[in-house]
């Protein structure tokens, strides 16, 4: 019996490895990367379906809010709703009382008419062609002088051999991810590591002089016949990472040398990977100053979320909460101020929303802010070729 099974075991293996090598051969890599998308798409619907891992539970408030929060959908994005609400997890429940009932604000994975359509992930997407000055130029000022003065210092090298995978794997790239997110890391397993470095993806190490000080997993994937190089992990030793003003230094490098080699390899675009679509992500602002612009390209495996905007004061919302929404004609990215909020604070409270990518800016306010303001606020954008149309929302 055990040894009928392992055969019909090695013949599945060896079925899965000629229809993978079959679909290399005979489709091409755009092709194939549209029906592994499809296949992502169709993943996350039939799990949307399973009504069973569904919940229906009251968040904690925003800090200062009273809104009374509602979250509808699966028990494992509970979490994430709350990073794009910006709800602490030592965050209290707000006693219900009729007053609260009537400020309530549902964020669902049920799509229902009518609700703001909010997005979980964006990608960070840097556009190539351009000589590297050129791209550099869209990129934050001090960061630009900082890489300026110590590319010098840094080389990189492409892995190949085990052993120089498996020390990737176990000093520098698990380190980091713990270091980052704990126990709740989403770890990579070392034969994807390794895969990556001899198969459909590259690995390279960055040094700082003669010492390994980072690496960085890379792979290509194609949407409509454009190239992307995708910078997917970076690996860092605890010698850099507990070290914020060295982490600093390098992490942007790691960047850089990613954005240089797709440049010299002829890509279309470098893709930063995914981000959380919360305005004020420090990894989002972090991608956004090296030239990213927010894209949903390649998003088909993420849905979104759908939230309900109190009607009375969705200035005072939106300046708790700021938030993407997905709008037909794009991506637009929504700001509130409230009447007791200066123009003082609005402008030092959104000085890193320059984001590139986004179609449309609404303020959503009591009142219609100063020229002075709004000019002011339009600087954020002036570096951009096409900046975004601001829009102001009057609230009740």
């Amino acid at each position: 019996m055990i040894v009928k099974l392992k055969a019909i075991l090695y013949i599945m293996r060896n079925l899965t490895n000629y229809i993978k090598n079959f679909l290399k051969k005979f489709l091409s890599s755009s092709t194939r990367d549209r029906l592994k998308r499809t296949k992502g798409w169709l993943n996350e619907r039939v799990d949307l379906l399973l009504f069973w891992r569904w919940e229906i539970v009251r968040l904690p408030q925003v800090e200062g809010s009273t809104n009374n929060i509602l979250y509808f959908g699966r028990k494992k994005n509970n979490g994430l709703a709350k990073v794009l609400l910006g709800i602490n997890e030592n965050s209290s429940y707000f006693q219900l009382n009729k007053s609260v009932l009537k400020q309530k604000v549902v964020i669902s994975e049920m799509p229902f008419p009518g609700l703001l359509c909010v997005p979980k992930y964006l990608r960070a997407i840097v556009t190539l062609g351009n000589p590297i000055e050129e791209i550099m130029a869209g990129f934050d000022r001090q960061l630009r002088s900082n890489l300026k003065k110590n590319r010098s210092l840094y080389s990189i090298k492409q892995v190949f051999s085990d052993a120089e995978i498996e020390y990737a794997d176990s000093e520098l790239l698990r380190p980091y991810a713990e270091a980052r997110h704990g126990s709740s890391a989403n770890q990579m397993a070392l034969e994807t590591v390794r895969r990556y470095a001899k198969d459909f993806g590259r690995l390279d190490f960055i040094y700082k002089d003669e010492e390994i000080v980072a690496c960085l997993l890379g792979v290509e994937y194609i949407i409509d016949g454009k190239r992307y190089w995708m910078a997917d992990r970076f690996g860092y030793p605890k010698s850099v990472f507990s070290d914020p003003k060295k982490l600093s230094e390098v992490n942007s490098m790691n960047a850089q040398m990613g954005l240089e080699w797709a440049i010299e390899n002829g890509y279309d675009f470098y893709d930063l990977t995914l981000v959380f679509a919360r305005p004020f992500d420090g990894l989002l602002v972090w991608k956004s100053r090296r030239g990213a612009a927010l894209s949903k390209v390649h998003l088909e495996g993420y849905s979104n979320y759908y939230v309900s905007v109190p009607k009375a004061d969705s200035a005072t919302f939106f300046w708790e909460a700021p938030l993407f929404s997905i709008e037909k004609f794009g991506l637009t990215l929504n700001l509130g101020f409230p009447e007791k909020i200066s123009d003082d604070e609005f402008l030092t409270n959104y000085r890193e929303m320059g984001f590139a990518g986004v179609n449309n800016v609404n303020i959503h306010c009591t009142k219609v802010p100063s020229e002075n303001l709004l000019a002011s606020f339009c600087k954020h954008y002036k570096h951009q070729s096409s900046p975004p149309k601001i829009e102001i929302v009057l609230s009740p």
